[in-house]
C-alpha cells in the first residue's frame, strides 16, 4: 500500500516538475 502511494505521488510530482521545467525552458528561449 505506501509502495503504491508513493510511486503515484513520485509520478504526479515528476510530472508537475516536468511542466514547471518546460515552461521556464520556453520562457527562456522566448525572452533570449
Amino acid at each position: 500500500m505506501r509502495d503504491n502511494v508513493t510511486s503515484s505521488n513520485a509520478v504526479t510530482l515528476g510530472r508537475a516538475r516536468g511542466a514547471h521545467v518546460s515552461r521556464r525552458r520556453r520562457i527562456r528561449l522566448y525572452r533570449i
